[in-house]
């Protein structure tokens, strides 16, 4: 809970930024914000050779040796930061001409010194979580945020240009970087240093994983690179705004999965693989039955909402965003989980393989065909194709029958109910004039439809209910305990 709720401080805080940034900044100026925003996460998930993921492996397993893992995994984000460097300085003519912007040019550089900062102070929070440090984890989570946020937001108010906007990027870079190293040497002492035996041991672990990460990370943004390379910034500043990420959807789907994942494994070492498909059920039940009704919401009310978050200039984003939700509604099944549990990456690469190609292959083509739609359409295909490819590997694996692979009853019942639901949230938002009103009034209508149908018509179990009334009533008891209540 300390590191979900520093994480969450730090998604609000990201969040919040490219709002502003919509409302001061011309649209073609926001284009090339969001064009360099896309390259910086493709670089920045790349360049980090899985170094500062593997410090949860060293760390816990030889602490004696945290200062020598540290100091390698530095020293290997340093030699990649200075390549992304190099990469960007000499390629940033080619960049703008393939993604038809001009305007990256002079920038790309800029960008480039504030991916190579953060790279090397990456492993700053795994080496907080890995030494037992939850609270330090949850406080620099949301600090680097905040902190992020200010530095980049303060210099485009005052001289509404992106130069400016990156210049404060590398300044907080710089910041993060000197209090990662000043840890490092107070918690390591001596010891933080490299030690080359052991850099090889590191990379020999850290390059096979990231090698699917970095093929993922490549499938996931590419239908937004082709976009980007055919149309214009001021038309890209839509489509990525329509291609929205909704920070709730991932907190919830994410920790879902870390639990799940772990439960399976406890009950796989005890020698009980059977139990993998109950709590494989179990988890996807739920995470339906939290996702579907959020998602409906969002759908009814997308107008009213990039209105309200992004300015009536963008309303040409709402299509695309109604598709790309159903991208966001496949986070219910997390089919990678339990493969992972069953050490089937290769399979998991071989499938975000295939979702890359189909990308790859299509996206241009139905992007001429739909306009910006079509491409979306595209990524929502594939991630239909690989969560497929999942789920019939998961019951090759499980000797699962399909019919059983997913609670599909529930499942039945979960789309009636928000189905249901829609028909008086739509009715309610008719009847409103702001944006502001449509949202909340919609919303909420839907939402209390939505719980009374999945309360009265059985989607609760009697121990989900009983759980949920315990909560009401402990609710309930510290509104009204004395020893909470403060005299004005």
């Amino acid at each position: 809970m300390l590191l979900i709720s520093g994480r969450f401080v730090a998604v609000a805080i990201t969040f919040i930024v490219p709002l502003v940034l919509a409302r001061i900044l011309a649209p073609p100026v926001f284009g090339t914000y969001r064009q360099l925003l896309l390259i910086s996460t493709t670089i920045y998930g790349i360049a980090q050779l899985g170094m500062a993921e593997s410090l949860f492996y060293f760390l816990p397993s030889d602490p004696k040796r945290g200062g020598a893992y540290t100091g390698n995994a530095m020293l290997a984000l340093a030699a990649a930061g200075a390549g992304v460097v190099l990469l960007l300085t000499n390629l940033e003519g080619s960049l703008a001409t393939a993604l038809g912007n001009p305007a990256l040019q002079g920038l790309a550089a800029l960008l480039g010194g504030y991916v190579a900062l953060m790279l090397v102070s990456a492993p700053l929070e795994t080496i907080l979580i890995s030494r037992g440090r939850h609270t330090l984890a949850s406080i620099s989570y949301a600090l680097s945020d905040v902190g992020r946020a200010l530095l980049m937001l303060l210099p485009a108010l005052v001289w509404r240009r992106l130069d400016a906007l990156f210049v404060g990027a590398i300044v907080f870079a710089a910041l993060r970087l000197t209090a990662a190293l000043v840890y490092c040497r107070r918690a390591f002492g001596a010891g933080f240093a490299v030690d080359p035996p052991q850099l090889g041991t590191q990379l020999a672990y850290a390059l096979p994983l990231q090698l699917a990460a970095a093929l993922e990370i490549v499938q996931a943004n590419f239908h937004s690179y082709v976009v980007s390379s055919r149309v214009d910034a001021a038309t890209f500043a839509v489509y990525s705004i329509g291609c929205l990420q909704i920070p709730l959807v991932d907190l919830i789907a994410s920790s879902a999965c870390g639990v799940m994942m772990v439960r399976m494994r406890e009950r796989v070492t005890r020698g009980e693989p059977e139990a993998i498909m109950p709590i494989w059920r179990d988890t996807t039940r739920k995470l339906a039955l939290l996702l579907v009704p959020l998602l409906c919401v969002l759908w009814i009310t997308a107008h009213d909402l990039l209105g309200l978050l992004f300015t009536d200039v963008y309303s040409a984003s709402v299509p695309v965003f109604r598709i790309w939700l159903g991208v966001l509604l496949l986070a219910a099944i997390p089919a990678h989980g339990p493969l992972r549990v069953l050490d089937d990456t290769r399979f998991l690469a071989l499938q975000t393989l295939m979702k890359l190609v189909i990308v790859a292959v299509f996206t241009l083509g139905f992007l001429s065909a739909f306009g910006l739609p079509g491409a979306v359409l595209i990524a929502l295909g594939a991630m239909l194709i690989g969560k497929s490819m999942l789920l019939i590997r998961l019951a090759h694996r499980t000797g699962s029958p399909l019919s059983r692979i997913l609670p599909w009853k529930s499942y039945a019942g979960i789309l009636v109910a928000g189905a249901t639901a829609a028909a008086p949230a739509v009715a309610v938002r008719a009847a409103a004039f702001s944006n502001i009103d449509r949202l909340v009034l919609a919303g909420t209508t839907y939402l209390i439809a939505y719980a009374v149908i999945a309360w009265r018509f059985g989607m609760l179990d009697p121990s989900e209910k009983q759980r949920l009334l315990s909560l009401g009533r402990r609710g309930a008891t510290r509104s009204t305990d004395p020893r909470t209540c403060h005299v004005a």
